[in-house]
């Protein structure tokens, strides 16, 4: 029937276990879970550490003696044998008492060192003898207070302390004599209950209130000041409601435990008078501090109204306990607890006690993680799928491999552990985006969006709220794949590219530079072949002439006639430099023109009827600058020896495009040559010279008294 119990309540979070298809408990209570999907589980109940007793019954105070008996306020004496075994026994008749005192409602009681108990009832104390079974009502002196004493202290001396309407009030049972004595505060009206907890330290009993806490010197027999909340101090008492009171075991003259009513646990400094504080932010599970008992390795022992907390004053680290660690229930309350003297712990509650020896509580080992989900887009991945992403299962995946632009994913993940499902926390890393681990707490999952390409390694860890994570982890490693223009090969290539890019353009620039350098070449050669030998002429026919002694042969006017015709080929040598440099002139139209302009000049006087023709598709065209000289110079070298030779009446010149090539023909009707005869000579040669540099095809075509014609394409 426990076995069935436990799998009827599995939580959500064992979804883990996709499918259980079988399970066997063998001789040690282990259970073991044939699961579909995720193999063998094991599941280890334990034997329970904590103990209850009287299930179903509210528990207002214990109180413990000499001989390890306890004492409940529903008149129950508990004995614990050798293997702790609860033996219970009723210390006192309650129907009699009962039916002397129809609406008692004890809620505090105290024993001494002896065998008297007492009880507080409205106006009196009951004294009540454990060994004769018998009790006597003692009234309290005070006729204008009918209240019913809280809380009720039996000090080492036997006497016995209570809170009575804002007093505290001493009874000295061996002379039957009552004494009061006020807190120093401002004259007020008080509840009963004013006075919350009284704790004995030495020659000092300490005085927790609703007020602050106070402090009374048994020698002196004086009330001393108080400590009390103060909202401008954060080392201040953190609340002035004060339940319980204990001193430091490995330091009691130094420090002083306080549990309060909604300031959760603080720490006195006796010498300087200074609070520390710890609540709910600091591990805490409920700020409502009930009870404060210590073990032997100096821990302090909580009851909340969430379960109990173990808090370590050195590490200042809480650990912490409820139901589902075996508790009667999460809520305990004041004055329910208490210590035996071979360090058993008790806490009453709503529910019962509960009792544990603080050596047998060991925190729960940190449990096995597993993936239970992976979500693209907020969509399941199913393995197998058309996606391809999970071949397998996803806790038999290792990597996962994602393209870049599938860059919302989530990991969901679960304990292998039910014991405490409500209790296990988690915090999780991916090693190469997060610095340092994220605690989720009870969530079960984590989102990232927008990684960058490259290698993560996820990590989750689970524990029971605890400082310790051990070495169980589950880990995926996930691939993000770089778009192709982030790839290593992509890099390479965009750094050769580069590379040959600056490499090219150096080439480039030195081409640049040898063409400018050729061209400054070729400009000066021009102005020395073409300009410079005819200056040297002139200057040769100047002297002459300027000789007074020159020889009666030589001929003045034919001297100052070649000077003039030297000079005005000078200029045309010129011209036709400037022309060609000048980058206006790089389009065809502008080529044309100058080719029209120079053949009605120079035919014009010969009376040659002269025949032009172009393609007007020509004219968009643009020519380089020394493919622009060399075509020129054909042309001019072609239509100037058929004006100096051909003796013909017409000339033709056509300038077509064919085939996405320039070609000219200048053709004549004079007398023509022989080409044998005439290949040697210098036009020629310049014609081929010049058609060779603009990878051109040329064909020169003449015979004796049939005209001449030269074709060239490029």
């Amino acid at each position: 029937m426990w076995f069935i119990q436990l799998i009827s309540n599995i939580p959500d979070q064992a979804r883990a276990i996709s499918a259980i298809k079988n399970f066997y408990c063998d001789k040690t209570g282990v259970v073991w879970i044939g699961s579909g999907g995720y193999g063998l589980l094991k599941y280890d109940p334990e034997a329970e550490l904590f103990h209850h007793i009287f299930p179903g019954e509210v528990i207002y105070q214990l109180v413990t003696d000499q001989k390890n008996e306890i004492y409940t306020n529903t008149f129950h004496k508990i004995q614990l044998k050798k293997d702790r075994d609860p033996e219970i026994s009723d210390y006192l008749d309650f129907s009699a008492l009962k039916k002397a005192h129809p609406n008692i409602n004890v809620t505090s009681f105290a024993k001494d060192t002896g065998h008297y108990i007492y009880l507080g009832v409205k106006g009196h104390l009951l004294k009540y003898n454990l060994k004769t079974r018998n009790y006597i009502k003692i009234p309290l002196p005070y006729i204008n207070i009918n209240e019913i004493p809280f809380p009720i202290y039996a000090d080492e001396k036997n006497n016995i302390w209570m809170g009575y309407k804002g007093l505290l009030v001493k009874f000295e049972p061996t002379v039957g004599k009552f004494s009061k004595f006020k807190f120093p505060l401002p004259p007020s009206f008080y509840d009963y209950d004013f006075l919350q907890q009284i704790y004995q330290d030495g020659n000092l009993l300490w005085l927790g209130t609703t007020n602050g806490l106070f402090s009374y010197d048994l020698l002196k027999e004086k009330m001393r000041g108080n400590y009390a909340h103060d909202d401008k101090n954060e080392r201040s008492l953190s609340n002035n409601n004060i339940l319980s009171l204990n001193n430091d075991l490995n330091r009691p003259g130094n420090y002083l435990w306080i549990g309060t009513k909604g300031g959760g646990l603080n720490r006195l400094d006796k010498k300087t008078g200074q609070f520390l504080r710890f609540n709910t932010k600091s591990g805490l599970p409920n700020n409502v501090v009930y009870g404060i008992l210590t073990d032997k390795q100096g821990k302090l022992w909580l009851s909340t109204n969430k379960g109990i907390s173990s808090f370590d004053p050195t590490q200042r680290s809480f650990q912490n306990f409820n139901v589902d660690d075996g508790l009667q229930s999460n809520e305990f309350n004041r004055y329910a607890f208490t210590k035996t003297a071979e360090g058993l712990l008790f806490f009453g509650g709503m529910n019962g006690i509960t009792y544990f020896n603080p050596t047998d509580i060991k925190p729960l080992g940190p449990p096995a993680v597993v993936f239970t989900e992976f979500r693209l887009f907020n969509k399941p991945v199913i393995p197998s799928d058309t996606s391809a992403i999970l071949k397998t299962s996803l806790n038999s995946t290792k990597e996962i491999r994602l393209n870049y632009d599938e860059n919302v994913l989530t990991f969901q993940f679960a304990a292998m552990d039910y014991r405490k499902p409500g209790n296990i926390r988690y915090r999780y890393i991916m090693n190469g985006f997060d610095k340092d681990y994220i605690y989720a707490g009870i969530a079960r999952e984590a989102t990232y969006s927008n990684l960058d390409p490259g290698e993560y390694d996820f990590k989750v860890q689970a524990n029971y709220g605890t400082a310790d994570w051990g070495d169980q982890y589950a880990a995926l490693k996930l691939i993000i794949i770089p778009p192709w223009y982030r790839t290593w090969w992509f890099y390479v290539l965009s750094f050769l590219s580069t590379i040959a890019l600056f490499y090219g353009l150096h080439l480039f620039r030195v081409a640049q530079l040898n063409r400018i350098n050729s061209l400054r070449n070729r400009i000066a050669r021009d102005l020395h072949d073409e300009v410079g030998s005819s200056l040297s002429t002139i200057a040769i026919y100047s002297k002459i002439v300027q000789q007074k002694n020159a020889p009666a042969s030589v001929n003045k006017e034919s001297l100052l006639l070649k000077i003039s015709d030297n000079a005005t080929e000078m200029m045309e040598s010129m011209s036709d430099i400037v022309w060609n440099i000048y980058h206006k002139n790089d389009t065809f139209e502008s080529i044309l023109s100058r080719m029209r302009e120079h053949a009605y000049q120079l035919f014009e006087a010969k009376e040659y009827t002269l025949h032009f023709k172009l393609d007007e598709e020509l004219l968009k065209r643009k020519v380089s600058m020394e493919k622009r000289r060399d075509f020129y110079l054909i042309y001019k070298e072609a239509v100037n020896n058929v004006a100096k030779y051909a003796n013909g009446h017409n000339i033709w010149i056509n300038v077509t495009l064919e085939n996405n090539l320039i070609s000219m023909v200048v053709a004549d009707d004079g007398k023509g040559f022989d080409p044998v005869l005439e290949s040697r000579g210098n036009g020629l040669s310049n014609i081929a010279h010049r058609a060779e540099s603009l990878n051109g095809e040329l064909n020169i075509v003449s015979a004796l008294n049939k005209g001449t014609r030269v074709e060239l394409k490029f």
